[in-house]
């Protein structure tokens, strides 16, 4: 269970090390190259910007992985297979059946539409 939340974490700071890195670039390197390495100011920004996005990081794979288990924990819905995605025999998909209502809607529009006056 703690492996599954380190795993959980580590897939984190993954996800996250490519826009962690453009940050830190601009937020660290882009100071110490101007020369702001030498203010004390600047190591209690350093240390900031350095821990408070991992945590975040953290924070937010520990979320994720509880409600994982929660979600994985309560079935949200039954999956019922799509009918269209079987096929016959190479003639393409199935297409899905329509209910009894649906089929006497477009029996009645088919019937008003050939019964109306044509003008001309």
């Amino acid at each position: 269970m703690q492996s599954n939340a380190r795993h959980s974490m580590a897939q984190g700071v993954r996800r996250a090390a490519l826009p962690l890195g453009c940050y830190y670039a601009v937020t660290l390197l882009l100071p110490l190259v101007n020369g702001a390495g030498e203010s004390g100011a600047f190591l209690d920004h350093a240390l900031m910007v350095a821990t408070v996005p991992l945590g975040l990081v953290a924070i937010v794979a520990a979320a994720c992985e509880g409600v994982g288990r929660v979600a994985g924990a309560v079935p949200l819905r039954r999956t019922v297979p799509n009918p269209t995605a079987q096929s016959t025999r190479g003639r393409g998909p199935v297409p899905p059946r329509m209910s009894a209502a649906r089929e006497a809607e477009r029996r009645w529009l088919r019937r008003l539409v050939a019964e109306r006056p044509r003008v001309e």
